[in-house]
């Protein structure tokens, strides 16, 4: 919170919060999550879940993994 210049004894309001991640990029967002997730997935969930976003951009419908 220091670095982003917020007090760390005051919390931030709820406008803060919302004009920080309306300034953020969506695209470099997913991307960042999605790096984490897949360290934090087992390899078996991983394979699958890449199977299941490579479904959805071929637009077929979402099947749950087996």
């Amino acid at each position: 919170m220091i670095a982003l210049g917020i007090d760390p004894d005051r919390r931030p309001s709820e406008a803060m919060i919302r004009r920080s991640l309306q300034a953020l990029d969506p695209d470099r967002l997913t991307a960042a999550i999605d790096a984490w997730l897949a360290t934090q997935l087992a390899p078996g969930r991983r394979a699958a879940k890449e199977r299941s976003r490579s479904t959805a951009r071929l637009g077929a419908a979402h099947e749950p993994p087996t």
